[in-house]
C-alpha cells in the first residue's frame, strides 16, 4: 500500500544535470543534515483509515518539506 508515491526522484533525470552523481568520491559527498528519514512498524491490527487521516493531515501541513513518504506491508 503507498500512503504517498510520487516518484519524484528519478535517477536519469538527475544523471542528465549532474553526470558525476553516481561517482563515489567520499571527500566531495555531503549530506544535508537538515533531511531526516524515520520509519515506523506496526504489530497486529491496525486501522488504516485512520492512519491515512494522519497522513494526510501531515502531508496538508509539512507537505513542502516532505520528500517521500511510503508504506509496505508485509
Amino acid at each position: 500500500m503507498s500512503l504517498l508515491n510520487i516518484e519524484a526522484f528519478q535517477l536519469e533525470r538527475v544523471l542528465d544535470f549532474d553526470p558525476s552523481f553516481l561517482e563515489s568520491d567520499p571527500d566531495s559527498h555531503q549530506h544535508d543534515t537538515s533531511v531526516v528519514s524515520c520509519s515506523a512498524k506496526f504489530e497486529g491490527e491496525l486501522n488504516v483509515h485512520k492512519l491515512q487521516e494522519w497522513v494526510s493531515t501531515l502531508v496538508q501541513d509539512l507537505g513542502a518539506n516532505l520528500y517521500r513518504c511510503v508504506a509496505h506491508r508485509s
